[in-house]
């Protein structure tokens, strides 16, 4: 005989423990990716691609990364 609170339990603790998973490799993913943009931002700004990196930051934006305008505004403005 199955009990129906005991498999709800298991089973709101199984997507609990999927979810954590999830959330984990999301931010690992997402720790890699802003390395990517940041680079790329910073190197196209080296080479003066103004255009380039601001595509970048844009992009990044859509991707939820917000660091990247910053450094992207100070570079910017110090020239």
């Amino acid at each position: 005989m199955i009990h129906p609170p005991e498999d709800l339990a298991t089973a709101i603790e199984q997507v609990q423990s999927i979810t954590l998973s999830a959330q984990t490799v999301a931010t690992a993913v997402d720790k890699e990716t802003e390395a990517y943009f940041n680079q790329s931002v910073k190197n196209a700004l080296k080479q003066n691609d103004i255009n380039r990196a601001l595509n970048l930051v844009n992009e990044a934006e859509k991707l939820g990364l917000t660091s990247l305008r910053k450094i992207f505004l100070q570079h910017v403005s110090s020239k």
